[in-house]
């Protein structure tokens, strides 16, 4: 898809089926991986899904896990956990920002399948193949020219960096169904998927 990262301290680890060095591995205190910035992942219309691991509990509201943010600027999408170990999903649009906080908490040292879904109309969290909630969130997607980032990035505090694992990072320019979503979270492959970008390595 020509979309590659650059890591930055991050090391390969056993992904969610343990297979080894197919994941990768973030301490909390710099790592991150980046992708620059492309129209692919700016439209009005999205799907974020990943394999998460935490490896402790966040100790801020807003450990990154995959972001299109400025932080306090060109803010657009961005996934997160909580102090509560709850995922934060947002979409950043002309109606202004839209964010979900789940219902259901991660279990540290457990992997989970996480997928923000936004069709420019309504915006939708999954966590392990359910619909955990979602929102309306109507409008557009606002401008911005922030890379693609995982666990962190320039742009955030040290104290937003993730702790933990990530996997199967992909990025789609249109919305997916809970068929599809559970597709993912079975493990499964299916033909009908469009990937727009993916940090697997």
């Amino acid at each position: 898809n020509g979309h590659h990262g650059t890591v930055t301290g991050a090391v390969l680890a056993k992904d969610q089926v343990g297979a080894e060095n197919r994941a990768y591995d973030f301490s909390g205190s710099g790592q991150h991986i980046s992708v620059s910035e492309h129209a692919d992942f700016e439209g009005d219309t999205h799907a974020l899904s990943l394999w998460v691991k935490m490896d402790v509990q966040p100790n801020v509201e807003g450990d990154v896990l995959l972001a299109k943010d400025g932080y306090s600027t060109q803010r657009q999408w961005l996934i997160a956990a909580n102090t509560s170990r709850k995922v934060m999903a947002h979409v950043w649009t002309s109606g202004g920002m839209k964010k979900i906080i789940s219902n259901n908490a991660l279990t540290v040292g457990q992997w989970h399948h996480v997928v923000q879904v936004w069709d420019g109309a309504r915006l939708w969290l999954y966590i392990d193949g359910n619909l955990d909630t979602d929102i309306a969130a109507v409008g557009t997607l606002v401008a911005g020219s922030q890379p693609m980032q995982m666990a962190g990035g320039a742009a955030f505090p040290g104290s937003n960096y993730f702790d933990g694992k990530l996997d199967e990072v992909r990025i789609y320019d249109r919305a997916l169904d809970v068929s599809e979503i559970s597709v993912f979270y079975q493990g499964l492959e299916s033909t009908a998927l469009s990937t727009r970008s993916t940090a697997k390595p």
